[in-house]
């Protein structure tokens, strides 16, 4: 960098610091050594890391571009050369820590890595973001990304490996990176994360630009909490109290930025005010869409609700209603068993009706059966927890049963609906394990609660493999007289219908 160039930041670091607000974000900190080859070398609360190895360096985020004298600066007092950092990346595509990788890019030639999500924000400076406007704030030079991540990739160098985590929410592709670092007699296992704050403006039910939001801080707040840690870092220095754990002229001690129990506490209080904000959306959703809600479906066409096979007997639905989402007002006129595939929290609320009713758990693998012939039924369900609603739903098409009579099932197959209209069973074989030979009497549907690898045998007939999958169904012709084999690794979740 010239002088001029450093000249320049310099007469424009107030500019900046008016633009983005915060006056910690561009205050300078004298860099430090964290632990092992990981150094501080950002301002008082934007990071900088710098990861070093025998080959070259590695650097994650930036600030502002005000901060790159601050960072060029700090990587030289610390003994290292500027022009050896080889890899830049960072844990989200906003101007407080992607702004000055334009200019470092520019001067060192380092490789830009970034996850694919946030790939076009870079590239746009920032024009591409979910909640971007033409205000200037949320501009910075654009950036050529060199190779795009994906959540596991790794980025290796001179020894270093660091592991991307996919990490969403705060943007499309925030990122977190974890690195076992080896000093003195202890490894440590070193997380950088991406913490799911949500930022001012945005809605975490749902964003034009960005419709997956709620689903995404969901799985993050899931993810990051299994994650197994002892160093803990992130984005803003205020984020892991690093003031509170380092002060200019300390002594080099690791172990002062051990704090796994702090990362786990921040990540809860994150994710309270993630469903707090959830809850204050709905709560003034339905006042905004009341007109347009107030009008019941049919259930065919209702959202999240999708028709994927029909015979004579019956019309099967698909039902997937992502966190924050609700169907809106449909109709149910026809009897109807449904099967929940996976587990959530849901609420339902009759057309006309002030409120919903309380939160329901809707337990994997149980089965319902409804006579909505006899009373209809207008209502929406709306999913109030962190999974997607999913659900397999079974109509029949006639007002009447069809005069079917099904088997009746032992020897692992436990009975878990009988009525006029149907009979159902679960079985669950572990590896190795063989169904009961079992004729199918009426025709029938099967669903795959835990999928696998297995060898159906059929007499007169070859042996056939097939390979279920979570949520697939398939039907059932009567007459057929089967044994199904476990020839996998895992456990098989089966239920299976017969109709009356």
């Amino acid at each position: 960098m010239t002088w001029r160039s450093l000249l320049f930041l310099t007469l424009t670091a107030s500019a900046f610091a008016q633009e983005a607000g915060n006056p910690d974000w561009h205050k300078p900190f004298p860099p430090f050594r964290i632990v092992g080859n990981v150094y501080w070398v950002g301002t008082w609360d934007l990071s900088a890391y710098l990861i070093t190895s025998p080959q070259g360096h590695i650097l994650i985020n930036t600030g502002f571009e005000d901060s790159v004298p601050m960072i060029i600066s700090g990587v030289e007092s610390l003994g290292f050369k500027f022009s050896d950092i080889k890899i830049l990346t960072s844990t989200h595509a906003h101007s407080d820590h992607v702004a000055g990788l334009a200019e470092i890019k520019r001067l060192t030639g380092a490789k830009m890595l970034m996850e694919e999500e946030d790939v076009a924000v870079l590239e746009t400076g920032g024009r591409a973001d979910f909640r971007a406007s033409e205000n200037a704030p949320m501009r910075f030079d654009p950036i050529k990304v060199d190779q795009r991540l994906k959540d596991g990739d790794k980025i290796a160098l001179g020894g270093v490996e660091l592991t991307a985590h996919h990490h969403p929410g705060h943007t499309k592709g925030a990122t977190s990176f974890s690195l076992n670092v080896h000093d003195g007699q202890r490894d440590y296992r070193v997380l950088i994360a991406n913490m799911d704050s949500i930022n001012p403006g945005v809605k975490v039910s749902g964003m034009p630009k960005y419709p997956s939001i709620t689903a995404d801080y969901a799985r993050t707040f899931h993810e990051q909490k299994d994650m197994q840690l002892d160093v803990w870092l992130s984005s803003h220095a205020a984020q892991f109290d690093m003031h509170k754990k380092h002060q200019p002229g300390d002594a080099y001690n690791p172990d002062r930025f051990v704090d796994p129990q702090g990362f786990r506490a921040s990540v809860d209080r994150l994710e309270k005010i993630y469903r707090d904000h959830l809850e204050e959306e709905r709560g003034a959703a339905p006042q905004r869409a009341a007109a347009q809600n107030d009008v019941a479906v049919p259930i065919l066409r209702a959202p999240y609700h999708l028709p994927v096979f029909k015979n004579e007997y019956v019309t099967l639905l698909k039902i997937e209603v992502p966190p924050g989402r609700n169907t809106g007002y449909h109709i149910h006129s026809g009897d109807s068993v449904s099967v929940n595939i996976v587990e959530a929290d849901m609420t339902n609320q009759d057309l006309g009706a002030p409120q919903p009713g309380p939160a329901a758990h809707s337990q994997r693998g149980r089965a319902n059966y409804a006579d909505y012939r006899a009373q209809s039924r207008s209502h929406k369900a709306s999913n109030v927890g962190s999974t997607p609603f999913q659900n397999i739903s079974m109509i029949f098409n006639s007002p009447q049963p069809g005069g079917f009579t099904p088997s009746s099932r032992t020897g692992g197959f436990t009975q878990i609906i009988d009525n006029a209209r149907v009979r159902g069973w679960r079985m669950a074989l572990e590896p190795g394990q063989s169904s009961v030979s079992v004729t199918q009497a009426a025709p029938g549907l099967r669903i795959v609660l835990d999928g696998g690898e297995i060898l159906e045998s059929v007499p007169g007939q070859p042996d056939r493999g097939m390979n279920l999958k979570l949520g697939e169904f398939y039907w059932q012709d009567p007459g057929i007289t089967r044994v199904i084999r476990n020839i996998g690794a895992t456990r098989i979740d089966l239920i299976e219908f017969e109709l009356k």
